[in-house]
């Protein structure tokens, strides 16, 4: 596979074009297509095991057994469920980890504040909540300045207050640096946050696409916002008699 540091002819920041990827005799990702604009934040969906991690994983250059293309800028960050901060470095050495430059310690201490960190600089792993520790992984993809900021169900583990609160970050955070985002979640209501396009991947193809104007925020009980959830929810074969 080609895993190209250049963006498309569209000036997109990600193009993934007919990839495939298969395990043993099952094929998980049928001819994958799909591109993500500067500043704009898709939502990618679809049933347990359906591939999504997977095509994450190819994106972010962990998987180099598929074929096909997949062209990104040189700045991509991501941040996973489990926030993978080494326990025996403290918030700040995890979040400035393989960076180099005079004005580092400046950029560490920037991006924990943006986070609502800025007193944890010193603290290790172990003493923060989970909400804490997502927030510390986010910094760390955040002091990149990513051009694509790739998210596999980073809020998944948090209770529903701490992902409220996340929620709020994160959107102040893309609000103000704009990267093209790509986010996995089985979350329907946290895809309607954010989503400017939602994308269903379903045995191994996109499924389903929906272009997602309503203006933020979004008030679920606006009827605009729950037609979309039922469509999507349908489309993941969610019965909602």
């Amino acid at each position: 596979m080609n895993n190209a540091a250049r963006r498309g002819e569209t000036g997109a920041v990600l193009v993934v074009n007919e990839v495939w990827r298969s395990f043993a005799d099952r094929t998980v990702l049928d001819g994958v297509t799909l591109t993500v604009q500067p500043g704009e934040f898709v939502v990618l969906m679809g049933r347990s095991g359906s591939g999504k991690s997977t095509l994450l994983r190819l994106i972010a250059g962990l998987d180099r057994e598929a074929d096909g293309e997949v062209l990104v800028p040189e700045r991509v960050a991501m941040a996973f469920q489990d926030a993978r901060l080494l326990p025996w470095k403290r918030v700040g050495a995890n979040v400035r980890l393989g960076l180099r430059g005079d004005d580092i310690d400046i950029r560490v201490r920037r991006a924990l504040a943006e986070v609502e960190m800025g007193a944890f600089e010193r603290a290790w792993p172990a003493t923060l909540s989970g909400g804490e520790t997502a927030r510390v992984a986010l910094a760390r993809a955040l002091i990149r300045r990513p051009d694509l900021l790739l998210l596999d169900e980073p809020f998944g583990a948090l209770d529903a207050l701490t992902r409220l609160r996340m929620h709020e970050l994160l959107t102040s955070v893309w609000s103000k640096y704009r990267p093209g985002v790509l986010m996995v979640t089985h979350d329907i209501d946290e895809a309607l946050v954010f989503a400017d396009r939602i994308l269903v991947l379903d045995q191994g193809v996109i499924a389903q696409v929906e272009n997602v104007s309503i203006p933020h925020p979004r008030d679920p009980a606006e009827p605009e916002v729950r037609l979309l959830r039922r469509r999507v929810l349908a489309r993941l074969g969610v019965d909602q008699t």
